[in-house]
């Protein structure tokens, strides 16, 4: 029998294919504790609720200037 290799979804449970699955970045900031995790959703979990606003996702800066990637000088 052959290996399905799928996703479940964090949300819900169910298996997903790599097509249907949804990387959601959750934030979190307390009193003693902020950071972030990511979770995979299907299609039927990764709508937002109504009333709900999302903060944009904060962009890494890239470690390497794009002059020593591209020219290496």
């Amino acid at each position: 029998m052959a290996q399905y290799n799928g996703f479940t979804c964090d949300n819900c449970g169910s298996v997903i294919s790599a097509a249907e699955r949804t990387k959601v970045t959750v934030r979190f900031e307390g009193e003693t504790v902020e950071g972030e995790y990511t979770k995979d959703k299907c299609p039927n979990c990764v709508e937002v609720p109504i009333g709900i606003e999302l903060k944009p996702i904060r962009r890494r800066r890239r470690t390497t200037s794009s002059q020593q990637v591209a020219g290496g000088e």
